[in-house]
């Protein structure tokens, strides 16, 4: 019985063994399911920001590769204006000299003699000779014109084999390298060929050359690369995930790429960086977690087993120990996490965070931007961009109290009294030099309680703006910002209220028997018509121009429906034309409209036209359905007379600046000739800001075939015109 009892006994202490270890079981797998979890979350957070660097990575490249064109063409520009200016000198020139290999060129030609000229990237001047592109620098002397030349090619091969050796050197054991694809079109055939591979890193040479097509998959059957294909064709960057050869292990492994286009050399650059090399670093931190975790366990229940007949006395003190090691732990994590989310880890300065934290404590703040910083890490690299950000950190601190740094180019000095601009300027004009490169500082300080910061950064975006590198926050300044911040807000109930007016300037033949118009935007607002001067910046700014034109296009097109006005030119910038819902309105206006033939699109000729190709087909459906083609303000900027002549234009509106100068011969031969280009290729000019008889006399003896000005009328609301 006795031994009955005490067997008995055992079944609380046999069910409370089974129930911890039941409860060690339950607790180790809660405890596996959620390090599962937050291995997946840290997955993505660090494939994330991997992305970024991917793309920090390409533009930096991309940024470089140019740099190394425009370093190059300046060189040799640079050199051949000395070889010229020497062989010129010692009088050894005579005649045009191409050598044979097609290299070099120099020589002499008459000013009358016509060589195909190109002007590329707004500062390079090409010659079309042979079939061979020269970077040439020419000398104007009296009847001839001295040229020095080096065919771009051997320069474009030469900046090539540079970028090639570069990427050589940080590709180098690297698998997140950058490689390059030369795309040869962007209409492939039948076999989906687009282009093939330019440079692959060391160790992945063999695959140079490898044609590349949108129906070769990678080996699990991926049409990776008709997807990056479509983006770079469409100029839009994106990442791919496929599987490819990593260098490092030899094996095909997942991997995600980041893909941008090169222009003008068609080039894809990418970057990408394997799963491997992510998921190796996290599965090697979880199997340690995993292994601490079983240790734990294991420990706890051997300890749990050895020690139960003192359970509740050495369980309470074992508790209290580690209850007391956590939390000493977690003050100290806490402390360490603490820093690091109040300070900046390059310069262990307080960051934004603190500084936004303490800024009620200031009565003055003074806002340190550096001039060009971005350059200087073009330039010198990152790493000598962080020896001048902590070097500038330290000269803060000597002789400043409460520093920050809160951007990348930015700091920020509190004081505890109210600053003057004598307090910024004493900043900004110092002469501060690290090593060779020497820095400049735009520099902005405000003395607003409860708005400093705020304050500060608006101030620094009107020394940007007005380039000035010391500037103190004013009520001036308040009062700028307020102003803008209503007239935005005017003009969204202009907007709202549709008080957008069509004006009408009459544009007389030059035998004053026939009349046309050009359409002018104004609002009325505060019950007075506004000239599009006042507005026209602001309205791009709040992103309210598109609607702004779609309306004037719109009221335009109804008073020609409506037989209210005929013969009508609607000015149409780059912006209408590239807005797909801006080109989709007017096509629906231009199919309802039954009077195509009297309205006249006016485009900019002065405007960049970024992607032509956009233009030139906006023209070619627009002049199928009737609509007839101005350019406007021509002779404006570097006119491209080929450029226009693909446009098919019906008019050439001559810019203004031209017409008011025209008593200089210098303009007046610049209008003659053309005239003379327009006449012969058959298309209208229209001379603008015809001022006086005296003006208008001398362009119709020109042969002008239109005028615009106030010598005729001025720009008038449709009920004035009609009277």
């Amino acid at each position: 019985m006795i031994k009955d009892v005490k067997k008995l006994s055992l079944i609380p202490f046999i069910l409370f063994l089974i129930f911890s270890i039941i409860f060690f079981i339950i607790f180790y797998s809660v405890l596996q399911d959620y390090l599962k979890e937050e291995i997946k979350v840290t997955q993505n957070k660090i494939l994330n920001i991997e992305k970024n660097y991917l793309k920090k990575d390409v533009k930096k490249f991309k940024d470089t590769f140019k740099l190394a064109f425009d370093i190059a063409y300046t060189d040799a520009q640079s050199n051949l204006e000395i070889f010229l200016k020497t062989m010129i000198e010692k009088n050894l020139i005579n005649g045009l000299f191409v050598s044979k290999d097609n290299y070099l060129i120099i020589g002499k030609i008459p000013k009358n003699k016509k060589f195909n000229y190109e002007i590329y990237e707004n500062k390079y001047i090409l010659l079309n000779l042979n079939s061979h592109k020269y970077l040439v620098f020419l000398i104007d002397k009296r009847d001839s014109v001295y040229i020095a030349g080096i065919n771009k090619k051997y320069i474009d091969n030469l900046v090539f084999e540079k970028i090639r050796h570069y990427l050589d050197k940080i590709n180098k054991n690297n698998p997140s390298y950058i490689a390059l694809g030369k795309i040869t079109t962007f209409n492939p055939g039948k076999d989906g060929v687009f282009g093939y591979l330019y440079y692959m890193p060391p160790k992945l040479k063999e695959k140079e050359g490898m044609i590349l097509s949108i129906y070769k998959p990678d080996i699990k059957g991926r049409f990776f690369r008709e997807k990056y294909f479509k983006s770079l064709k469409e100029n839009k960057d994106c990442f791919v995930v496929y599987t490819f050869k990593n260098p490092k292990t030899n094996r095909y492994e997942e991997k995600i790429s980041y893909y941008s286009l090169i222009k003008p050399f068609n080039f894809s650059v990418l970057k990408g960086i394997y799963a491997s090399q992510i998921i190796k670093k996290i599965d090697k931190e979880v199997k340690e977690k995993q292994q601490d975790l079983k240790n734990i366990v294991f420990i706890g229940m051997f300890t749990y087993l050895l020690l139960m007949g003192v359970y509740f006395f050495v369980m309470n003190k074992l508790v209290q120990k580690i209850k007391l090691k956590i939390f000493k732990e977690y003050e100290e994590l806490l402390k360490k996490l603490r820093h690091k989310h109040y300070h900046d880890s390059l310069t262990n300065l307080p960051n934004r965070i603190k500084l936004i934290e303490e800024l009620n404590k200031y009565q003055g703040l003074i806002l340190i931007d550096i001039d060009d910083f971005s350059d200087i890490n073009d330039v010198y690299g990152f790493f000598t961009g962080n020896k001048i950000l902590k070097s500038i950190a330290n000269d803060f601190k000597k002789n400043y109290e409460n520093v920050y740094r809160v951007g990348s180019d930015e700091f920020v000095i509190g004081f505890n009294r109210k600053i003057d601009k004598t307090d910024l300027c004493e900043i900004a004009n110092r002469d501060f030099q690290y090593k060779m490169v020497k820095l400049t500082f735009t520099v902005s300080g405000s003395n607003q309680k409860g708005s400093l910061l705020k304050t500060a950064e608006s101030a620094l975006k009107v020394a940007k703006k007005s380039k000035e590198n010391c500037v103190l926050f004013t009520k001036d300044i308040e009062e700028a910002q307020k102003n803008r911040i209503r007239m935005i807000q005017k003009l969204r109930k202009v907007l709202e209220n549709r008080k957008i007016i069509p004006f009408y300037q009459c544009i007389e033949e030059k035998d004053r028997k026939d009349r046309k118009y050009e359409a002018l935007i104004r609002i009325e607002m505060d019950n007075k018509i506004i000239t599009p001067f006042m507005f026209m910046d602001l309205l791009k700014e709040a992103r309210l121009y598109n609607k702004f034109s779609q309306i004037i296009i719109e009221k335009v097109f109804d008073d020609v429906k409506n037989n209210k006005i005929k013969n009508v030119s609607i000015n149409l910038s780059f912006i209408d034309i590239i807005d797909e819902d801006t080109r989709n309105f007017i096509f629906d206006l231009i199919d309802k409209c039954k009077k195509n033939n009297e309205i006249t699109f006016e485009i900019l000729e002065s405007e960049s036209i970024e992607n032509f190709e956009v233009v030139k087909s906006f023209i070619e459906k627009v002049k199928n359905r009737g609509i007839k083609i101005a350019i406007d303000d021509f002779g404006s900027g570097y006119s491209n007379y080929i450029r226009v002549l693909e446009l098919q234009p019906d008019f050439i509106k001559i810019d203004g600046s031209l017409i008011k100068n025209i008593h200089d011969k210098k303009y007046f031969e610049i209008i003659r000739l053309i005239v003379e280009f327009a006449k012969k290729f058959n298309i209208y000019t229209v001379a603008e800001f015809v001022e006086n008889e005296e003006i208008y006399n001398k362009l119709k003896n020109l042969g002008i075939d239109y005028f615009q000005g106030f010598y005729f009328c001025k720009p008038e609301p449709l009920e004035k015109i009609k009277k």
